[in-house]
């Protein structure tokens, strides 16, 4: 992906933030259980996201950021 311009570190930043937002690990587990929970909820927009540092990476989940 380094060669579209993002970097393999934002995509798992992103990732992560996306995976908490829409509690995956939760809903994984309970599919595993047979049970099936109704959608994925969970938004980012209107919400604080604290970025700790403006470093390479910093900036660049802050401008990937603003789409949300």
């Amino acid at each position: 992906m380094e060669n579209l311009g993002i970097s393999f570190d934002l995509t798992v930043v992103w990732a992560l933030i996306l995976a908490l937002v829409t509690r995956i690990k939760h809903h994984d587990a309970a599919v595993r259980d047979g049970k099936w929970l109704s959608g994925l909820h969970g938004a980012l927009y209107g919400k604080t996201l604290g970025i700790l540092g403006l470093g390479v990476l910093g900036k660049q989940v802050a401008k990937v950021a603003i789409a949300f």
